[in-house]
Protein backbone atom coordinates (compact mmCIF):
# COMPACT_ATOMS: atom_id res chain seq x y z
CA UNK A 1 0.00 0.00 0.00
CA UNK A 2 2.02 2.85 -1.21
CA UNK A 3 1.22 5.85 -3.25
CA UNK A 4 3.16 6.97 -6.27
CA UNK A 5 5.89 8.59 -4.21
CA UNK A 6 6.94 5.26 -2.79
CA UNK A 7 5.86 6.14 0.76
CA UNK A 8 3.29 3.94 2.54
CA UNK A 9 -0.12 5.43 3.18
CA UNK A 10 -1.43 5.97 6.69
CA UNK A 11 -3.96 3.52 8.14
CA UNK A 12 -6.42 6.35 8.73
CA UNK A 13 -6.45 6.98 4.99
CA UNK A 14 -7.57 3.37 4.53
CA UNK A 15 -10.40 3.86 7.03
CA UNK A 16 -11.51 7.04 5.37
CA UNK A 17 -11.62 5.41 1.98
CA UNK A 18 -13.59 2.46 3.40
CA UNK A 19 -16.01 4.68 5.29
CA UNK A 20 -16.67 6.72 2.17
CA UNK A 21 -17.60 3.55 0.34
CA UNK A 22 -20.08 2.58 3.07
CA UNK A 23 -18.31 -0.57 4.19
CA UNK A 24 -16.88 0.62 7.49
CA UNK A 25 -18.05 -1.78 10.16
CA UNK A 26 -15.87 -0.30 12.88
CA UNK A 27 -18.00 2.84 13.22
CA UNK A 28 -21.38 1.18 12.88
CA UNK A 29 -23.66 2.07 15.77
CA UNK A 30 -24.96 -0.79 17.83
CA UNK A 31 -28.59 -0.76 18.82
CA UNK A 32 -29.24 -0.91 22.49
CA UNK A 33 -31.07 -3.99 23.82
CA UNK A 34 -33.29 -1.56 25.71
CA UNK A 35 -35.02 -0.75 22.42
CA UNK A 36 -35.87 -4.41 21.90
CA UNK A 37 -37.07 -4.86 25.47
CA UNK A 38 -39.22 -1.76 25.15
CA UNK A 39 -40.69 -3.04 21.88
CA UNK A 40 -41.55 -6.38 23.51
CA UNK A 41 -43.15 -4.64 26.52
CA UNK A 42 -45.24 -2.38 24.28
CA UNK A 43 -46.30 -5.30 22.10
CA UNK A 44 -47.25 -7.28 25.21
CA UNK A 45 -49.31 -4.38 26.57
CA UNK A 46 -51.13 -4.03 23.25
CA UNK A 47 -51.83 -7.76 23.12
CA UNK A 48 -53.02 -7.83 26.73
CA UNK A 49 -55.34 -4.88 26.10
CA UNK A 50 -56.66 -6.55 22.97
CA UNK A 51 -57.39 -9.74 24.90
CA UNK A 52 -59.22 -8.12 27.82
CA UNK A 53 -61.23 -5.58 25.81
CA UNK A 54 -62.03 -7.89 22.85
CA UNK A 55 -62.80 -5.14 20.33
CA UNK A 56 -64.32 -7.46 17.70
CA UNK A 57 -65.89 -10.17 19.88
CA UNK A 58 -69.54 -10.94 19.38
CA UNK A 59 -72.48 -11.06 21.75
CA UNK A 60 -72.39 -14.83 22.08
CA UNK A 61 -74.32 -17.80 20.74
CA UNK A 62 -76.69 -20.10 22.58
CA UNK A 63 -78.20 -19.18 25.93
CA UNK A 64 -76.96 -20.75 29.13
CA UNK A 65 -78.30 -20.47 32.69
CA UNK A 66 -75.79 -19.88 35.46
CA UNK A 67 -75.96 -19.25 39.17
CA UNK A 68 -73.58 -16.96 41.05
CA UNK A 69 -73.66 -17.75 44.80
CA UNK A 70 -73.68 -14.98 47.40
CA UNK A 71 -70.28 -13.75 48.57
CA UNK A 72 -68.51 -15.12 45.48
CA UNK A 73 -65.30 -13.35 44.70
CA UNK A 74 -64.26 -12.31 41.23
CA UNK A 75 -62.10 -15.42 40.86
CA UNK A 76 -65.03 -17.72 41.65
CA UNK A 77 -67.35 -15.78 39.30
CA UNK A 78 -64.73 -15.94 36.53
CA UNK A 79 -64.36 -19.70 37.01
CA UNK A 80 -68.14 -20.19 36.85
CA UNK A 81 -68.41 -18.17 33.64
CA UNK A 82 -65.43 -19.96 32.09
CA UNK A 83 -66.63 -23.47 33.00
CA UNK A 84 -70.04 -22.72 31.45
CA UNK A 85 -68.52 -21.31 28.28
CA UNK A 86 -69.83 -17.78 28.83
CA UNK A 87 -66.31 -16.28 28.60
CA UNK A 88 -63.26 -17.70 26.86
CA UNK A 89 -60.84 -17.20 29.77
CA UNK A 90 -61.37 -16.82 33.50
CA UNK A 91 -57.99 -15.09 33.81
CA UNK A 92 -58.71 -12.42 31.20
CA UNK A 93 -62.26 -11.87 32.46
CA UNK A 94 -60.92 -11.31 35.97
CA UNK A 95 -58.31 -8.93 34.55
CA UNK A 96 -61.06 -7.04 32.71
CA UNK A 97 -63.13 -6.72 35.90
CA UNK A 98 -60.08 -5.48 37.79
CA UNK A 99 -59.07 -2.97 35.12
CA UNK A 100 -62.61 -1.56 34.99
CA UNK A 101 -62.65 -1.15 38.79
CA UNK A 102 -65.73 -3.35 39.20
CA UNK A 103 -64.43 -6.05 41.54
CA UNK A 104 -67.07 -5.30 44.20
CA UNK A 105 -69.94 -4.64 41.78
CA UNK A 106 -70.80 -8.18 40.63
CA UNK A 107 -74.19 -9.32 41.93
CA UNK A 108 -75.15 -12.88 42.86
CA UNK A 109 -78.17 -14.68 41.47
CA UNK A 110 -79.54 -16.64 38.52
CA UNK A 111 -78.61 -15.33 35.07
CA UNK A 112 -79.36 -16.27 31.50
CA UNK A 113 -76.25 -15.39 29.53
CA UNK A 114 -74.80 -16.51 26.20
CA UNK A 115 -71.89 -18.79 25.44
CA UNK A 116 -68.93 -16.90 24.02
CA UNK A 117 -70.02 -13.45 25.20
CA UNK A 118 -67.47 -10.69 25.15
CA UNK A 119 -66.16 -9.70 28.57
CA UNK A 120 -67.79 -6.28 28.53
CA UNK A 121 -71.29 -7.69 27.94
CA UNK A 122 -70.88 -10.33 30.63
CA UNK A 123 -69.53 -7.73 33.06
CA UNK A 124 -72.46 -5.40 32.34
CA UNK A 125 -74.97 -8.18 32.98
CA UNK A 126 -73.33 -9.14 36.28
CA UNK A 127 -73.15 -5.51 37.44
CA UNK A 128 -76.80 -4.95 36.56
CA UNK A 129 -77.91 -8.01 38.51
CA UNK A 130 -80.26 -10.83 37.70
CA UNK A 131 -83.76 -10.02 36.39
CA UNK A 132 -86.41 -9.87 39.10
CA UNK A 133 -89.17 -12.45 39.09
CA UNK A 134 -92.52 -10.74 39.54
Amino acid sequence: MSDFSGLPQRASDDRESVSRSGGDRLHKKRRSPVRYVLAVVVAGAVLFSWLIFQPFAGDGDEKVRIFIPKQSGVGKVSDILDSNGVVTSAFFFEARVTVSGSRGDLKPGHYTLRKGMNYGAALSALKKGPPRNI
